[in-house]
């Protein structure tokens, strides 16, 4: 087997180390990593309507983060939705925190994952 050292990191280590890997690989892990992160995260997070855990607003911590960065759920929700729209081709839009915490809303282009860049997905919108 090709590169046993990294088969035996995870995803994330793979993303986050991705500029790092051999170039024979790189665009793969991208890729197919980077989608296969970003629909994790996006599926994980779907709940039909009505059942526990669907939908509401967020509340403690990520609440709190969202009114100190955009000043209301309602002012994110327009950003979120806008960042989306602007998004030309397929991607993601992406709620993320930086290694200190603080929130960010990120657009992606295809699959490349935020994970690349060092965020830590919240949660995100994939765009057709």
């Amino acid at each position: 087997r090709e590169y046993p050292d990294l088969q035996k990191m995870s995803l994330h280590e793979l993303l986050r180390a991705n500029d790092k890997l051999p170039e024979a690989v790189r665009t793969t892990v991208r890729n197919n990593g980077g989608g296969h992160a970003n629909h994790t995260m996006f599926w994980s997070i779907m709940r039909p309507t009505g059942t526990q855990g669907a939908g509401g607003k967020p509340t403690g911590a990520l609440a709190k983060a969202i009114d100190d960065e955009w000043g209301s759920l309602e002012k994110f929700q327009t950003a979120f939705n806008e960042a989306g729209l602007k998004l030309f081709g397929s991607g993601w839009v992406i709620l993320a925190a930086d290694k200190t915490g603080k929130l960010k809303l990120l657009s992606q282009p295809n699959q490349d994952s935020v994970v690349t860049a060092g965020f830590a997905p919240v949660m995100g919108n994939d765009v057709w």
